[in-house]
């Protein structure tokens, strides 16, 4: 016999690319202030690589998913139909 597993509870799209931006908009400002001595001289779209290699993965995995989380716990609870 198969177990059955239940998903966690989903936010709504809308909530979710809401946290997305919450996530990555302060994450490139830091990275591209703290990294500028570095990457300052080189063309934008290297730039643009160098920080979206960084940024992505740490938000993608590091900040929205505990962001994601807390959106779920702070979500009323719904009935059981």
């Amino acid at each position: 016999m198969t177990e059955q597993v239940s998903s966690p509870p989903a936010v709504s799209t809308h909530v979710r690319a809401f946290i997305t931006w919450v996530a990555v908009y302060p994450t490139i400002t830091i990275a591209l202030m703290a990294l500028q001595p570095w990457i300052g001289g080189l063309a934008v779209p290297v730039q643009t690589l160098v920080l979206t290699v960084l940024v992505v993965p740490l938000a993608a995995y590091g900040i929205v998913p505990p962001l994601i989380r807390i959106a779920v716990a702070a979500q009323p609870k719904r009935k059981a139909s």
